[in-house]
């Protein structure tokens, strides 16, 4: 019988939402990366995410039963998500510098 925890994965930017699921507490923290990856709205790389919990940083082989501080009041448990959030553009075109306000 595997018992299952709610993953509140905290956003790294305001723009994008929260993201929560339901998992295995025998799941890896790189199983739990794969699945952000394809379901948090940037997509971010496996590689290039890092899970703090409780204020360390996880590692990939460290299974959830092992770094969850489990209660019986917890209902979620919240794991922050750093990476790199893609930078939107604001225009693709530079305007060419026409004055030089230097004059030699």
């Amino acid at each position: 019988m595997d018992k299952k925890v709610t993953l509140k994965i905290k956003s790294p930017s305001a723009s994008y939402q929260d993201l929560e699921f339901v998992c295995d507490v025998t799941n890896t923290v790189m199983e739990v990366k794969d699945r952000i990856s394809q379901e948090f709205p940037t997509q971010p790389s496996v590689s290039g995410q890092k899970l703090v919990y409780s204020g360390k940083i996880l590692k990939d082989f460290d299974r959830l039963e092992d770094v969850l501080r489990f209660d019986e009041d917890v209902t979620k448990y919240s794991v922050h998500l750093v990476c790199a959030i893609p930078q939107k553009k604001t225009s693709t075109e530079t305007e060419p510098v026409t004055d030089n306000p230097f004059p030699d």
